[in-house]
């Protein structure tokens, strides 16, 4: 895939919007206190609307993998309208972290997850390069008594955000050993391929393209010394990228 036309987020605006047009339109006693309802009736709107959620068949292939990390902080990079918070933040003990750039799209999501009766679901609104920082402040706010990270992560913004972003994760030590990292799309050919590159690099390649490539990001350069066990599961249409820390060298 190609660098997406410069008309996309106005389609994908447009679809937000009808979207909740539709489940507005459902009986809502139906839905209310229920995400995994509100949830399904997204994925029926989407049989006939194509829009930018991850889907049935890849969230309950990460449904699977959180009911046996059992996370307690998660977080995700692109919330559109909610549908993967839905899915995954009812597995999350702690909080769950929303990190959206557009408004409209934050406020459909916090909209479905009022309506779900979802509480651990924070959102953040900026540019990710910014969020991140928040996060990771939010994080340690949350027990200054010790050093909070993320459990599970979801990479499902901008593609070509996807490498400066997981760098930055690294860099303000937002993941440790035991983390998931779920990176979604990775059939396509715009960003991915770089991400997939670098997470699935050596140790010394890595620190090799750390020390040459300045990130876009600012100082927030990643860890070479991180060990992933990279996991690529494939759908057909399209695949994920499931990423474990293992360990951290020394160094």
């Amino acid at each position: 895939m190609s660098k997406p036309d410069p008309d996309f987020h106005k389609v994908a605006q447009e679809k937000a919007a009808k979207c909740k047009q539709y489940i507005d339109s459902l009986d809502q006693s139906q839905l209310k206190g229920n995400p995994q309802a509100i949830a399904d009736a997204i994925d029926d709107f989407a049989q006939e609307n194509r829009i930018m959620t991850i889907g049935a068949a890849k969230s309950e292939e990460i449904r699977n993998r959180l009911r046996q990390s059992k996370p307690k902080h998660g977080a995700e990079l692109g919330v559109y309208v909610g549908y993967s918070a839905l899915r995954f933040a009812p597995l999350v003990s702690g909080t769950y972290y929303s990190l959206e750039v557009i408004p409209e799209y934050r406020d459909i999501a916090q909209h479905f997850i009022q309506l779900a009766g979802l509480t651990n679901v924070k959102f953040l609104l900026g540019d990710s390069a910014t969020t991140l920082v928040k996060l990771h402040d939010e994080l340690n706010l949350s027990e200054p008594s010790k050093r909070s990270v993320l459990d599970f992560l979801l990479i499902d913004h901008a593609k070509e955000l996807y490498l400066p972003d997981i760098r930055t994760v690294e860099t303000l030590n937002l993941v440790t050993v035991g983390s998931v990292i779920v990176a979604d799309n990775c059939k396509m050919k715009y960003g991915v391929p770089a991400y997939l590159e670098y997470i699935r690099s050596t140790p010394e390649a890595r620190r090799q393209f750390i020390e040459t490539e300045p990130n876009p990001n600012g100082y927030y350069p990643g860890r070479w010394n991180i060990l992933y066990e990279n996991t690529p599961v494939d759908f057909g249409f399209d695949a994920i990228e499931v990423s474990v820390v293992k360990a951290y060298l020394d160094g």
